[in-house]
């Protein structure tokens, strides 16, 4: 539990990344806030937390994810995504008759990775933080006499508590968001690094679309390359997006040439 709002350590941390070859996930940094468009900083919930009566600041330093949960959060969004983006390395190399055995242990795809994790997870827990102040204002509006126990009530206190609703479909979200970007990440690194070693044109799937960007991605198939998909969206566009790229190799490689393919290590 944090005793001040100075202990509190919620802000992203980032990797540095070696200059030349940048992943898919580092380059698309500067849009990764599209896919969380009504995430909040740690700026944003400190001002309420400044703006609350002492029992809306007791109670909110008691139920507001702390810097210890934001790390656990962060490291295990890391080892899943890492897994996910070696199955996508791996999945590719199977559809050019490749054996897979992708590892990531090292170098700019492993510090993409991590800070995209972080990042993530900075985003998840303030968020939430700035969503559990602007609650408790809410019932101190609703209830102005209310105590610690009726905050704790309305907050945690029943199955249709403020919480419990909040967390409805939110982890499941968190991590489809999450994991398929990392599996996008991995298709477009693993052509980014080995399309010179074979042809293959791409599509988005699936060809159902329930906003316009979707349908424009999707009415856009075939592509050229699995480059042109890269170079035009950042997949997936949204949270509950299914949308991902599907390279479609023209020929199978031999098994001298897939020697040569970059899996990662």
């Amino acid at each position: 539990m944090l005793r001040s709002l100075k202990d509190c350590d919620c802000a992203p941390r980032t990797a540095v990344v070696p200059d030349g070859y940048r992943p898919y996930l580092r380059r698309s940094k500067e849009h990764w806030g599209l896919i969380y468009p009504n995430r909040a900083t740690q700026a944003d919930w400190v001002a309420l937390v400044a703006e609350m009566s002492d029992v809306q600041r007791l109670v909110h330093l008691t139920g507001r994810m702390t810097a210890f949960e934001e790390r656990d959060l962060a490291d295990r969004l890391f080892a899943e995504g890492k897994m996910a983006y070696q199955d996508a390395l791996d999945a590719e190399a199977l559809k050019l008759g490749c054996p897979g055995g992708a590892n990531i242990s090292a170098g700019p795809e492993l510090s993409a990775l991590r800070a995209r994790a972080d990042w993530a997870a900075a985003s998840v827990t303030n968020t939430y933080n700035y969503n559990l102040a602007r609650e408790i204002i809410s019932i101190g509006e609703d209830v102005p006499t209310a105590n610690r126990h009726v905050y704790a009530w309305r907050l945690y206190g029943s199955d249709t508590s403020w919480d419990k609703g909040y967390w409805t479909d939110k982890a499941t979200e968190i991590a489809q968001v999450e994991m398929m970007t990392v599996i996008n990440a991995g298709i477009a690194d693993f052509h980014d690094r080995n399309g010179h070693l074979f042809e293959a044109t791409a599509k988005i799937l699936p060809y159902f679309a329930v906003c316009d960007l979707c349908q424009e991605m999707v009415d856009g198939n075939p592509y050229t390359t699995v480059a042109e998909v890269f170079r035009k969206y950042i997949l997936p566009p949204h949270p509950s997006c299914p949308h991902h790229c599907q390279a479609m190799p023209k020929d199978k490689l031999t098994s001298r040439e897939c020697a040569d393919l970059w899996m990662g290590n």
